[in-house]
């Protein structure tokens, strides 16, 4: 390590924070300190920093009442998730379809809990909807769902989680776009769900599906996906990286 040159009447800044995981949202980023502490920067108008303002911060702000013991951290587009080690889900921020998962439609500048959602291993906010792995392997979401991005074969919103059509245990990830939702089975299948108006679900088609729909040629072995808003991408068994869906760019 080099040195560090001090001007005189200047004081040293301190060393940065480290950080294990970190999610950028619209116009918010988060991230997981190495002391397992959440914290946010950004745009903070819905409170989706979770400071328990509704102040921007050009830095790092801590999550209200997550100073240690976090997992990991989710930054949708105007609401944040966090997953703690204990596998309990909270989220903040806006929240006027439900996507915090607390039972309500009103903003929280400070994490609520998920309710009902038991414990879960992995999360990922999405658009105006989120979802969560549960440690039995079962997908759930919540939030917004005219388009039919909660998978539970409904257009109706939830503000509470509702388990994906199909997908009860094993799932080994998921992924949560603009209006749709992405998973890998427990068996690698890549299945997707919600808004289709571009091919973005991989079906071959271009018809919106309530609940999910295997993806082309990635029916095992699929290792990795994400959903993007109108395309989306996955690797499969022998580490190619795939894509389908909007490519007007």
């Amino acid at each position: 390590m080099g040195s560090v040159l001090v001007m005189p009447g200047a004081a040293a800044d301190a060393a940065p924070t480290k950080a294990i995981t970190v999610s950028g949202g619209y116009v918010h980023s988060c991230d997981v300190t190495t002391k397992g502490a959440a914290r946010c920067w950004g745009y903070n108008a819905y409170g989706q920093l979770g400071d328990n303002s509704v102040t921007n911060s050009l830095k790092p702000v801590g999550v209200y009442g997550l100073g240690s013991k976090v997992k990991t951290v989710s930054s949708g587009y105007m609401h944040s998730c966090a997953l703690t080690t204990k596998g309990k889900v909270w989220c903040w921020g806006w929240n006027a379809y439900g996507q915090l998962g607390d039972n309500t439609t009103t903003n929280s500048p400070k994490p609520v809990a998920v309710a009902g959602l038991g414990k879960v291993k992995a999360i990922d906010a999405g658009y105006l909807h989120t979802c969560a792995i549960t440690t039995k392997g079962a997908v759930k979401c919540w939030g917004y769902n005219g388009n039919g991005q909660l998978g539970d074969n409904s257009t109706t919103n939830s503000l509470t989680p509702v388990t994906v059509y199909g997908i009860t245990k094993g799932a080994k990830a998921v992924s949560s776009s603009y209006t749709g939702t992405c998973a890998i089975t427990s068996k690698g299948a890549a299945k997707c769900w919600g808004n289709n108006s571009y091919g973005q679900l991989g079906d071959n088609s271009t018809t919106n599906s309530n609940k999910p729909v295997t993806v082309y040629g990635l029916t095992k072995k699929v290792k990795q996906i994400s959903a993007g808003q109108y395309s989306t991408c996955a690797v499969n068994g022998k580490n190619k990286a795939l894509c389908w869906g909007y490519n007007g760019n």
